[in-house]
């Protein structure tokens, strides 16, 4: 294994709910080389991910990516993001991989993280109210509903469609 110049450390969600707004991302990037004094990095997210902010970056979108550049960093540094992911769900977003632009004794360097990131576009179902539904066994084909306001269940009500003893 070649050694590596860069430890990437990312602090983001694997799961959100895009109808709760925004999420954070957090990247601490730590240079292995101590000739490394000044780099680059760029993360790569989903064009359809709107970055609402990202302090210190140049942001562009190019086709389906948008790249958020921090420049000139130095040392152990922290790049945060605030993004908000379209509302559409189910979804599965691919971040990454992040890129680092860098020099060694003046020898221009490119590194690339590992992998990609994905984030589950899933929201937490509501607990708070629904729908229950069952059948009647003295009446078969013939199904019932309960409305679950949360704190209460309402009155049962019976179903106009004949499923035919399917449920």
């Amino acid at each position: 294994f070649a050694a590596m110049d860069f430890d990437i450390v990312r602090d983001m969600p694997v799961t959100i709910d895009p109808f709760k707004g925004p999420f954070n991302a957090s990247i601490t990037i730590t240079p292995l080389n101590e000739n490394i004094t000044h780099y680059n990095a760029t993360e790569i997210v989903p064009a359809e991910v709107e970055i609402i902010e990202a302090q210190g970056a140049a942001i562009a979108t190019i086709d389906n990516s948008t790249y958020i550049k921090w420049s000139n960093l130095s040392s152990e540094t922290n790049v945060n993001y605030t993004a908000q992911a379209p509302l559409i769900t189910p979804n599965l977003l691919i971040f990454g991989r992040l890129i680092i632009e860098y020099a060694v004794n003046g020898v221009a360097r490119l590194f690339e993280e590992a992998r990609h990131w994905y984030i589950a576009v899933d929201p937490t179902p509501s607990r708070d109210a629904g729908l229950v539904v069952y059948a009647d066994t003295a009446n078969q084909g013939i199904h019932k509903f309960r409305n679950w306001t949360g704190t209460t269940l309402q009155a049962e009500q019976s179903s106009a469609i004949d499923f035919g003893n399917s449920l």
